[in-house]
């Protein structure tokens, strides 16, 4: 198996308080992407279009919500039918009561209509959430429970309360690019299933990004005694050269080059080898990229955010002494020359 059916109203079929709203009868002006699902206890979830209120097919606007989004029990949509007309005196709506106050019925265009509502995909919109006419909420966001969204809010953004206000982003402004490009949600259901891990892990991101680069595994090699799920972030002092600040964290992926961050890293204790994973976006090492090793057959990068320890390797070969040797006077005679091996 490679996942549910994205045809049946109930994907799972022990759980009777969640349904792929895509697979309810259709309705005019209404348009809801696959695996997009709405979950309730508190009634049926196949009433979920009894959330959407105020929606007359003669105004024309639709209610858009894309792929892969989590709508959790309490929705609602107000839809542009609940809006009165605002620029005279009163905003009571004197024509619906006819009697003759039908004389001033507005036209359609006298209405603040303020266009279609459109949630993006992979959208999380938490309990009780209500969200007003017009509004569109980009791919990735979060809307925290009991919020009321009264504006449009960003991909990857998340935003919470009454009105709902912007509280922060999810990812930087480079991996919400990246993400908007990527669009997984367009992928099939075999390329999806193959890559599940890595859309549901923290390091998920970064092994997409890095893929055209290196796709590893990657390796740090250290004299520090480090646990798995450590994280090693930048802003510490360098295990070499100087032992100044480091603007960045660095890995490799071949064992040799790891073996020789082990064994000339700057302390007392034995060397050490570690799996490690990126959660950020890496870069080739200039240090051993620019006129030493063109195209960097050392595997050897840098990036400016934390990795986090995977495991030890215990079993790896170290080089010989004599070439520990040659090494640490080759890079003496650097230091001696006023270059440093390591170079923010």
């Amino acid at each position: 198996m490679i996942g549910p059916d994205k045809n049946k109203l109930y994907p799972n079929e022990h759980i009777k308080s969640v349904v792929y709203i895509s697979n309810l009868p259709k309705r005019l002006n209404v348009e809801i992407g696959d695996y997009t699902y709405y979950s309730t206890v508190s009634e049926s979830p196949e009433n979920f279009y009894d959330h959407i209120l105020h929606h007359y097919e003669f105004l024309g606007d639709q209610l858009v919500i894309g792929k892969f989004c989590a709508i959790a029990e309490g929705i609602t949509f107000l839809m542009n039918g609940a809006n009165h007309k605002m620029d005279g005196i009163t905003t009571y709506p004197f024509n619906i009561f006819a009697n003759g106050w039908e004389k001033v019925t507005p036209e359609i265009g006298d209405l603040p209509i303020k266009g279609d509502t459109v949630i993006g995909n992979d959208v999380w919109i938490g309990q009780n959430v209500t969200i007003m006419p017009g509004v569109t909420i980009g791919n990735g966001a979060i809307i925290a429970a009991n919020s009321t969204v009264v504006k449009d809010v960003e991909a990857y953004a998340i935003y919470g309360g009454n009105p709902a206000t912007f509280i922060k982003k999810r990812f930087s402004e480079e991996k919400i690019d990246f993400l908007e490009e990527l669009q997984w949600w367009n992928w099939n259901e075999e390329k999806i299933f193959h890559h599940l891990e890595k859309l549901t892990s923290d390091t998920g991101l970064a092994e997409f990004m890095n893929k055209e680069l290196d796709e590893g595994p990657f390796y740090h090699g250290t004299k520090a005694h480090l646990e798995p799920g450590a994280l090693l972030e930048p802003g510490y002092k360098s295990n070499f050269g100087k032992g100044d600040k480091a603007n960045f964290v660095y890995l490799t992926g071949t064992m040799n080059a790891a073996a020789w961050g082990a064994e000339l890293a700057l302390g007392e204790g034995v060397g050490k080898i570690y799996q490690v994973a990126p959660l950020g976006k890496i870069e080739n090492d200039p240090n051993l990229t620019d006129q030493k090793f063109p195209g960097n057959p050392t595997r050897s990068y840098r990036t400016s955010e934390p990795i986090r320890v995977v495991k030890e390797l215990e079993d790896w070969e170290g080089h010989s002494q004599e070439e520990i040797q040659k090494m640490k006077d080759n890079l003496e005679k650097l230091k001696q020359a006023g270059i440093e091996a390591i170079n923010d």
